[in-house]
């Protein structure tokens, strides 16, 4: 087999019915025009950024990688630290893999590759950081020396807003690669969509201007490979995360606990103590019971039941039973889940209900983190010059991904909880 080149291009929370405005745009609308399909794609869950990048990556449920989230359990900090790390992931990733196969790898703001071992990396900084530090925190996360080397490229993107700087820096990195290295296998994250949905809805006008945006990035990586003679030895794949569901209220699970006495503050509002605490994913999330402690778990879930109506949570799990579901698991106690019209805080200062506010991807008008089956769902679509075949699917898993491109690389993946999707495979395979 030829030596293949791969692109994997995540849209952060591109959805089924946005592939009715990429059809219009003059360079994602042509790539899709010759692509496979996947038009819904069932996530994992939570339905969080980081830990569904991990499932693309490694074709596993977050149960086996071990990435439950976006954010580690932290008590008290209303700002914990993010899975960020390589060494976050349980198991391999497909460029682990692809570079045990003598391929190359580059990867470009990819959650969870921080101190990944490929051959070119830029980290992000992270949603939190002062904007004075952000370029020194990028440095200091990135694969040593590929900053500076590529910055006179990117320095302009800096002056952008947040989450389109964010994409361009992605788009300049990958449009200097490509002409300088041709990596084997390239992982780029782009997240304006996702902002956009955070902040004007699930639908919005606004939406067409991230697309045309995306559009021109897309043309730079198309040119770039045609410049190369790489049009038709890269398969390029145009992944997703998860949808958005549109919210009303913000409800402090944690305040609740404290007003009725599982959490305790000291005189400056900081947290004292605690029996049981509710770690948030927007629209689901962790309770935790310290010591796992059986008495205070009876206490702790008879009374959220009791007023569940009240906190708008939908369904109560079990450790078990989320596992056997979700194939989620972690050392939390209980999954909550709200009825999908809320979102969750972990705040235990805040008022018990508050109104939406765009401060926080957590409490913006529209957010995630829901079970997987719910709302608009992610999309996918393939671009394969080795194949002959255009297939336009209904129904997909993300699991499936990383095993499908892996055989499309020439190597399989053992680890994975998902399985190469046939329809994807060419004629033999």
């Amino acid at each position: 087999m030829e030596k293949r080149k791969l692109i994997v291009i995540s849209i952060d929370s591109m959805v089924t019915e946005d592939l009715e405005i990429i059809r219009r745009m003059p360079h994602m609308g042509k790539l899709l025009e010759h692509s496979s399909i996947i038009r819904r794609n069932l996530t994992t869950y939570p339905s969080y950024t980081h830990s569904i990048h991990t499932s693309i990556s490694t074709g596993c449920y977050p149960g086996t990688h071990g990435v439950i989230g976006n954010e580690h359990f932290d008590p008290g900090n209303m700002e914990p630290e993010w899975f960020e790390k390589a060494t976050d992931v349980k198991v391999p990733t497909l460029i682990q893999e692809a570079r045990k196969h003598g391929y190359t790898a580059a990867e470009v703001y990819w959650p969870l590759t921080l101190g990944d071992d490929a051959e070119w990396n830029i980290h992000r900084a992270g949603i939190h950081v002062i904007p004075e530090n952000e370029q020194e925190i990028i440095r200091q996360r990135s694969k040593p020396g590929f900053f500076d080397e590529v910055y006179p490229y990117i320095k302009d993107s800096f002056k952008l807003h947040k989450y389109y700087k964010g994409d361009e820096l992605c788009f300049d990195t990958a449009e200097y690669l490509i002409g300088k290295y041709q990596p084997d296998v390239m992982y780029l994250h782009l997240v304006c969509i996702d902002y956009l949905r955070h902040n004007y809805g699930v639908f919005s006008k606004e939406l067409w201007t991230g697309y045309e945006y995306l559009d021109k990035g897309f043309a730079r990586i198309l040119k770039a490979l045609k410049d190369q003679g790489l049009e038709n030895r890269t398969i390029i794949n145009v992944t997703s995360d998860h949808g958005h569901l549109d919210i009303r209220r913000v409800y402090s699970i944690n305040r609740f606990l404290r007003d009725h006495g599982f959490i305790t503050v000291d005189e400056n509002g900081r947290l004292a103590d605690w029996t049981a605490y509710f770690h948030t994913c927007s629209l689901s999330g962790h309770l935790y019971i310290k010591n796992h402690d059986p008495e205070v778990a009876g206490k702790v879930i008879s009374l959220l039941k009791e007023h569940a109506g009240e906190l708008n949570i939908e369904t109560f799990y079990t450790r078990e039973e989320v596992k056997e579901k979700y194939h989620l698991d972690g050392d939390f106690d209980y999954v909550l889940e709200s009825f999908g019209n809320a979102s969750f805080s972990s705040d235990f200062n805040a008022e018990l209900v508050q109104d939406t506010n765009n401060a926080s991807y957590r409490s913006s008008i529209a957010t995630h983190g829901h079970e997987p089956y719910k709302g608009v769902q992610p999309t996918y679509f393939l671009y394969n010059p080795y194949s002959g075949r255009k297939v336009d699917l209904p129904q997909g898993r993300i699991i499936d991904q990383a095993p499908t491109l892996a055989r499309l690389l020439g190597f399989e993946m053992t680890t994975c909880d998902g399985s190469p999707i046939k329809e994807l495979l060419e004629e033999g395979e």
